[in-house]
C-alpha cells in the first residue's frame, strides 16, 4: 500500500475555543465544516496537486462525514462517539506502548484545548465534530490531517535526537508563521508534545520490536520517520525554560497532569547520553529507557533491548 504524502508538518492541527464557548445563549452548538472550504480556498493550488480526490472539503472521500454531521448538534456527536465502533480510540489507556511514542510540534494553546477535550491530539475532522476550529497548521487542511495526526516517530528512542530537532522547529513555527488564531500568551509558547499514537491500522509485519505496532508511515522530507495516528495520547510536553513556570502553573490551575521538561534541559540530556542511537548497545538501551521515562514521567520496566522479530 502506498504511503500517504505528508502535509509537510509533524505540527498540530490546533483547536480554538469550541462552539460551546461562542454559541449564543439559548442556542445549541452545531457542527460546521464551512471552515474547510475557507481554508481550502486559501491554499487551493498546492493542495489540489496533492489530493487524489480534491473537493472543497479536502477530499471527496471525506464528504460522507460532512453530509452526515454538518449542521448536527455537537452533543449528538459526543453521544455517538461514546458508543460507536471506534469508541476505544477516545479512551486513553493506562499503559504506554513505547514503540508508538512520537513527538509533535505545536503551541501551548493547542495543548490546553486538547487536554480540555479529553487529553488527545485529534485530526481536524474530529476537532470540527467536537465543536472546535483549526488554529495552527502549516498547510491548513489536507487529506492526511482530516483523519490523522502526524508525529515524528522516536522508534523506541533510537531517533529521538532528530525528532527533537525537527519538532522543535515546527513548534516555533506554530507560534508565528503558522498561527491562524491568536488566543494570547499560550499561542506564543512553543511546545513539543510527547505522546503515544493509537490507530485502527495495525502493523502485522513488524521487523523489530522498536517498529510501530499501529499507525501509518508517511512519505516525508521533513522528518526521518513521520507517522500518522488516529489519536495521540498526550503524556508530556517540552517547552522553553523561560516559559516553564507559566506552563506548569497553567496546567496545575486547569487540573491537567503532564510531565514538563524544557528544551534546554533536554538538549543537555541528549549531549550527555551519546549512545541513544546505538541500537545494539546495552548502554544505548539503558539510555533510551531512561529518556522515555524522563519525557513521560512513567516507568518502562519491561523496555527491551533492540532485537529483530521472528517472521
Amino acid at each position: 500500500m502506498d504511503r500517504p504524502e505528508s502535509d509537510g508538518s509533524a505540527t498540530s492541527q490546533g483547536i480554538a475555543p469550541s462552539s460551546r464557548d461562542s454559541c449564543p445563549a439559548g442556542k445549541e452548538p452545531r457542527i460546521s465544516f464551512d471552515s474547510l472550504k475557507a481554508l481550502k480556498l486559501k491554499h487551493d493550488a498546492p493542495l489540489l496537486k496533492e489530493h487524489r480526490n480534491p473537493s472543497p472539503f479536502g477530499s471527496k472521500s471525506y464528504e460522507k462525514n460532512v453530509k452526515k454531521w454538518d449542521g448536527k448538534r455537537v452533543d449528538d456527536y459526543e453521544k455517538h462517539r461514546q458508543v460507536c465502533e471506534l469508541a476505544w480510540l477516545n479512551q486513553i489507556p493506562q499503559d504506554i506502548q513505547f514503540e508508538n511514542i512520537g513527538m509533535h510540534g505545536t503551541n501551548f494553546d493547542v495543548v490546553l484545548r486538547a487536554m480540555a477535550m479529553g487529553g488527545q491530539l485529534l485530526p481536524v475532522g474530529n476537532i470540527l465534530k467536537r465543536g472546535g476550529r483549526l488554529v495552527t497548521g502549516e498547510y491548513g487542511v489536507t487529506d492526511l490531517n482530516l483523519r490523522r495526526v502526524s508525529v515524528a516517530c522516536l522508534q523506541g528512542g533510537v531517533l529521538i535526537t532528530s525528532a527533537f530537532r525537527d519538532t522543535r522547529r515546527y513548534a516555533m513555527n506554530a507560534t508565528r508563521p503558522h498561527l491562524k488564531i491568536d488566543n494570547g500568551r499560550a499561542s506564543h509558547v512553543p511546545i513539543i508534545v510527547i505522546g503515544d499514537g493509537m490507530d485502527t491500522i495495525k502493523n502485522e509485519g513488524r521487523t523489530n520490536n522498536y517498529v510501530l505496532s499501529a499507525g501509518v508511515s508517511v512519505k516525508s522530507t521533513a522528518c526521518i520517520w513521520e507517522v500518522a495516528f488516529k489519536r495521540v495520547n498526550i503524556r508530556g510536553v517540552l517547552c522553553p525554560a523561560n516559559d516553564e513556570a507559566y506552563v506548569r502553573d497553567t496546567l496545575e490551575k486547569a487540573g491537567f497532569k503532564l510531565e514538563v521538561n524544557t528544551f534546554e534541559s533536554f538538549e543537555r540530556h541528549l549531549k550527555q547520553n551519546t549512545e541513544l542511537g546505538c541500537e545494539s548497545s546495552a548502554e544505548g538501551t539503558a539510555q533510551r529507557q531512561a529518556t522515555l521515562e524522563k519525557l513521560t514521567g512513567r516507568e518502562f520496566p519491561d523496555y527491551p533491548a533492540f532485537s529483530f522479530k521472528e517472521c
